[in-house]
């Protein structure tokens, strides 16, 4: 069961939580942690390519600055994307779920003026990252 679970969570091996807590969305369901600083987001690096307007500032929630910069010299996210430090100052938030951040997501709800996602990644429905885009 370890091998099966670990090869149908990857990438996201950190979101893998056994029988015991009932997969992934019993994990969700007890807010538990389901990945740990920012590298869900290179799940939805290929939207924000096909999707973000030019020169969009992005905020990547918990993905650091370093990552960003790497992402974009190994061509995983185009060039012109902008780094932005807080969702006020955002037209993307790709938001990380995790308990002590949900007033983030509340507050996103209300700056991007919708509750619902436009895209993200989830693992048995429960979410890992998703992005966010400013109403305009």
């Amino acid at each position: 069961p370890s091998i099966l679970g670990s090869v149908y969570i990857h990438p996201y091996g950190t979101a893998f939580y056994n029988e015991a807590e009932r997969g992934t969305r019993g994990a969700a369901d007890d807010e538990m942690q389901r990945k740990f600083w920012g590298y869900a987001s290179r799940g939805v690096l290929d939207w924000l390519n096909q999707n973000a307007a030019p020169n969009a500032r992005v905020c990547f929630h918990r993905t650091n600055y370093d990552s960003y910069t790497m992402y974009q010299k190994d061509k995983l996210l185009r060039s012109d994307l902008r780094y932005a430090n807080e969702p006020d100052d955002a037209d993307y938030l790709v938001f990380h779920y995790q308990k002590g951040f949900l007033e983030t997501e509340y507050k996103a709800w209300q700056a991007f003026g919708r509750r619902r996602a436009w895209t993200g990644v989830y693992v048995d429905e429960a979410p890992i990252v998703q992005v966010f885009k400013r109403a305009r």
